[in-house]
């Protein structure tokens, strides 16, 4: 038995997605979690007996994307007083 692979058969970039937040000051951001992209392999079973044509077996998996998440910061700017 050999195995080819795995084989990157197709890839979907992470997408960012902001979170308002309040309590941080405009204009500021701050990485909550980060992103991985997702994708889907192929590996190749190869059984070989000896007098016979060898069995070629696929396995795929698919990885969701998970996406960036961001807080941006929603607070206005301190007012100085003159």
């Amino acid at each position: 038995v050999t195995l080819e692979g795995p084989n990157e058969l197709s890839r979907t970039e992470f997408t960012t997605e902001f979170t308002d937040d309040p309590t941080m000051p405009m204009g500021k951001e701050k990485e909550l979690e980060h992103g991985y992209p997702g994708i889907t392999v192929e590996n190749i079973r190869i059984i070989e007996q000896a007098g016979k044509e060898p069995k070629r077996e696929r396995y795929r998996w698919t990885y969701k994307m998970i996406p960036r998440k961001v807080a941006r910061g929603t607070a206005p700017a301190p007012t100085v007083a003159p």
